[in-house]
């Protein structure tokens, strides 16, 4: 990211050249606008002209009252304040979250989980439900909960762009959904292969159900069940209460009839599984809009360890129009996944 001598113009630019911040710089290359209608430089040269600049940034916008509404045809300094959540901040009582894009290592965001921050940055759009923002700097606000485990799914973003998977919660049921063996990055790895390179196993009834959607997955289709097994966490005290956060949602149909599926939680060490209360939904055929609904769930009487598999599927599993009599319908989606200490 570059700005000009007054801060009032920030750029985003597309470039192999190495520059740090303070780096003054030369830049040739063709001006574009990317798909959230923000300027970029796409280079042909960038040049580093000095080193060491002081760097005087503006006073921020502070975007944390407004981030439901806020957006702007450039890429301001801006600021929000809230719990770090895996790569995302939350915001009390707000809808959207504020999603940190291509963060540096030296930002260090596992170890600031669980913390009150406020992130320093540059708006980079909105992807309901998220605003995004290029953080330069983040202040650490102290510890407000203690996560183990936390995923957001932004790191499948590459996938979903090259795939055109799209927002079928947010579309209300409208929505590409490529399979996730199908959808690959620009390296060639699908995203079946990154999610299983993560940790995760991934559940499937009857064979390949389970799809990409914009840094978000679905699961199912008619007559197939899924769902997804949790990566192993370490480091979880014994006798400690967890809970297990999401956010989910089911599938309505063409016909605004929406599927009766309903979410199975289990807790597995060794041979022995427990059952966790199903989850289902209230949404009524014909008059309700699609939109997420977010479970917590504490995982009583059981232990975790780095051994324990913690898979989240939905019901009627196995079950096809042969076995039941008609078609089958437990489609469903889920993102912001979050194993934290339960109060």
């Amino acid at each position: 990211m570059v700005t000009d001598a007054d801060y009032a113009v920030n750029m985003f630019l597309q470039t192999t050249t190495a520059v740090n911040v303070g780096d003054k710089v030369a830049v040739k290359g063709t001006k574009n606008t990317d798909t959230h209608s923000l300027p970029y430089v796409a280079c042909d040269e960038a040049r580093v002209v000095s080193e060491g600049n002081n760097v005087n940034y503006p006073e921020a916008h502070d975007v944390t009252a407004e981030v439901d509404s806020y957006t702007s045809d450039s890429r301001e300094w801006i600021s929000a304040s809230g719990v770090m959540n895996g790569s995302n901040i939350t915001i009390d009582g707000a809808v959207n979250s504020v999603s940190i894009i291509d963060a540096p290592e030296s930002l260090n965001l596992s170890a600031l989980n669980g913390h009150q921050v406020t992130v320093y940055g540059y708006f980079d759009g909105v992807a309901a439900p998220a605003l995004r923002i290029r953080a330069a700097r983040i202040e650490d606000k102290g510890v407000v909960e203690v996560i183990y485990f936390a995923d957001d799914f932004e790191w499948l973003l590459p996938w979903a762009e090259n795939s055109g998977a799209g927002q079928t919660v947010e579309n209300d049921g409208t929505g590409d959904a490529p399979q996730i063996y199908s959808a690959k990055n620009d390296e060639g790895q699908t995203a079946a292969e990154a999610l299983l390179a993560h940790g995760y196993g991934l559940e499937e009834s009857r064979g390949a159900s389970i799809y990409l959607q914009k840094c978000y997955l679905k699961f199912g289709k008619t007559d197939y069940q899924a769902g997804l097994t949790l990566p192993p966490v370490d480091g979880i005290p014994e006798g400690e209460k967890v809970m297990l956060s999401f956010d989910w949602a089911p599938m309505v149909g063409g016909t605004r009839k929406f599927d009766p599926v309903q979410l199975i939680i289990t807790v597995t060490n060794g041979s022995k599984t427990v059952e966790m209360n199903p989850i289902g939904h209230n949404f009524v055929n014909t008059v309700d809009k699609l939109e997420w609904l977010h479970a917590d769930v504490v995982l009583e009487g059981v232990s975790i360890t780095k051994d324990t598999r913690i898979t989240i599927k939905s019901d009627a599993w196995g079950e096809t129009a042969a076995t039941s009599g008609s078609s089958v319908y437990r489609r469903w989606f889920i993102d912001n996944i979050k194993l934290s200490r339960a109060n």
